[in-house]
Parts: structure tokens; sequence; C-alpha cells
């Protein structure tokens, strides 16, 4: 992982990265997770086991399993056929893998910055940070059917905004296979502002 992810980062092991053949892994789908932007680097195909990590984390997705592994490798192959290079030994067993293993990791220490976790990350073999910054929702679908069932008498633009954020943002996480949320309300600022549609839906997520 590169420098400008961790900052500084300790006693940090990687056990398997690639890109995909045709460019570069963070670009993409343009779906945003729940703790930031659609821009995120994209760790496809990357497991941490049993990992620390200190200091600053930066613009990150870790992916519990790659998405739409069929398209991604249809994709990759197709790269290399224009680039006139054969499929790597490996590649169909690393793209189309079922998972990836990521338990065990120590982010306490970090600072989590638009880092996301998604597509069935298990949260609670993860020791994560804590504190008022940071929102863990070990049943996360409960928690947003409550949210939402708590705005149904509100008709006002602002609980139109938040019920938008809870179910096209974090009931689309859920729904493809997150089932746990890890949400930092601070990554959805927008000139340096948390929006207030968010700042509802996050307290009502806290109840």
């Amino acid at each position: 992982m590169s420098r400008a992810l961790l900052e500084p980062a300790t006693e940090r092991r990687r056990r398997s990265s690639t890109t995909t053949p045709n460019g570069d892994p963070s670009a993409g789908s343009g779906v945003a997770g729940p703790a930031g932007p659609p821009h995120a680097r994209r760790a496809d195909y990357l497991e941490f086991v049993d990992c620390s990590f200190t200091g600053r984390i930066t613009s990150l997705q870790l992916r519990g399993a790659p998405h739409r592994a069929q398209n991604q490798y249809d994709a990759g192959l197709r790269g290399l056929a224009r680039q006139g290079k054969p499929e790597p030994p490996g590649y169909r067993e690393l793209v189309l893998r079922a998972s990836n293993q990521i338990h065990g990791n120590d982010f306490a220490g970090a600072e989590l910055i638009r880092v996301s976790f998604r597509f069935g990350v298990d949260l609670a073999a993860q020791k994560l940070p804590a504190g008022d910054d940071y929102l863990c929702l070990p049943d996360a679908e409960t928690a947003v059917r409550r949210a939402v069932a708590a705005l149904e008498q509100d008709s006002s633009e602002l609980a139109g905004k938040a019920r938008f954020f809870l179910v096209d943002v974090l009931q689309r996480e859920i729904d493809y296979g997150q089932r746990q949320l890890f949400i930092r309300p601070k990554n959805f600022e927008r000139s340096k502002v948390v929006p207030p549609h968010v700042l509802l839906a996050v307290e009502l997520l806290r109840r």
C-alpha cells in the first residue's frame, strides 16, 4: 500500500495485492460508500490479516469480496488483449475468488478519513477507532430501518434528505452485503460543514 494511504503505518503486512490489467483499480463504479466519496482507492483484491495500523488512512475502500467479479475479469481480459498480452497465471483465480481475508486487524490507533468497509467485511473481526467522530452499527439493517421509521411523520425537506441518505446510501451498502456499517459523519462534509440531513440521520442511528 502506498505511503499516501498510511502516514505513517507500523507493523503493516499486506498478504496479496494487484491491480486489474486494464488500469487503476481506483477507477470504476462511482458508487460512494458510507464513509466517503466515489473516488476512493479500491482494494478489490487486498487481504489484511492481523495487521496494526497507525497514523492517517485516507480515501480507501476495503472490500470483503471483489465486486462484479465477472465484469472485472472480462474487462481485464479485454485490456490485456488490446496490449497483446496473455492472461497472467493465477489471474482468473484471483479476480473471481469468492472473498478476501480481512480479519484480526487493529485500526484503533489510526484516523480513518473517507475509509469505507464494503461488500462483506466483518467489522466484528476488526478493532476499530472509537469516539464521537465515529459510529459503528453492528446490526446496520435494523438501525437504518428504525431511523427511517422515525422520519415517517416528518414531511420536511430536511427529513426527506435524511431519508434519502439512509435508504439510497446506507441501505444500498447493506444490500451489497455489508451487514455492519462504520460511519464517520465528517467524511460527508461540504465546504468543511457536515450537511444537516447527515447529522439528522446519524442522530437517529445512534438512538
